[in-house]
């Protein structure tokens, strides 16, 4: 049986995205607006990644970056996904909602800061 790890190509940009970033610290920032009460929320990570997703590839709509996740193996590895997980609507995965417009772009730079340390190009956050 194939995995899904066995179809992302060691030296694919998300591996090299894995490697380098840590998004743990989203738990902290969003521990008292995250309840434990009622249907489960999406992972914050998730929200996370998907934003590096969508910002990486210039895809200017969520909606868009959801199909896309929908249907590459490499992304949804990178989410965390298997083969059969539903990815979520997009109407639910606002982009890191949990920063304000003001401080999405400077989140954006701290979020990627690994990344370029690594010398992986990441672009600057997108102008409206």
């Amino acid at each position: 049986m194939i995995t899904l790890d066995q179809l992302v190509p060691a030296n694919h940009l998300v591996r090299k995205m894995e490697a380098a970033i840590d998004l743990t610290f989203i738990f902290d920032l969003v521990k008292d607006i995250y309840s434990e009460l009622g249907s489960p929320s999406i992972d914050p990570v998730i929200l996370a990644k998907l934003t590096f997703i969508r910002f990486t590839l210039v895809i200017r709509s969520m909606h868009k970056a959801i199909e896309v996740v929908e249907t590459n193996m490499a992304y949804r590895w990178f989410l965390g996904f298997g083969f059969h997980y539903k990815v979520p609507h997009y109407g639910n995965a606002h982009p890191l909602g949990i920063f304000s417009d003001q401080e999405l772009p400077h989140k954006w730079k701290e979020m990627k800061g690994p990344c370029n340390d690594k010398d992986l190009f990441i672009p600057r956050f997108p102008s409206a």
